[in-house]
């Protein structure tokens, strides 16, 4: 995380480890994810033109982390933060590794409740 600077992406600030713990302070995101968001939708679905632009920011801050070889593995609604001006924060790169090409990954990993059956 301390090679990445993207504007969408949470920066990471510190990292502080005693024997037993490691702390990463990051930047803080907002207070509500993209998934408490959506909850809060009528319908639970957003308008298209919101969609479109929060999808194209998404997309944008997942090619600009493969194009640094590093696969985040963990891409949810709640791994995204928006905060009060809806400006989004990708978190959580507690999955993500770094993989250059021509290596494959084989090994499971991510949320099972958003993996296809």
């Amino acid at each position: 995380m301390s090679k990445l600077d993207h504007p969408v992406i949470a920066k990471l600030i510190d990292v502080i480890e005693s024997s037993t713990e490691i702390y990463l302070i990051q930047e803080y995101g907002g207070a509500n994810s993209l998934y408490n968001y959506l909850l809060s939708k009528p319908q639970h679905r957003l308008q298209e033109a919101e969609a479109k632009q929060m999808f194209k920011t998404i997309a944008e801050t997942l090619q600009y982390l493969h194009e640094r070889h590093i696969v985040h593995r963990d891409i949810k609604a709640e791994n995204i933060l928006l905060n009060r001006n809806k400006q989004l924060k990708l978190i959580d790169f507690g999955f993500s590794l770094e993989s250059t090409p021509p290596n494959t990954i084989d090994t499971f990993c991510g949320t099972p409740t958003y993996m296809a059956p």
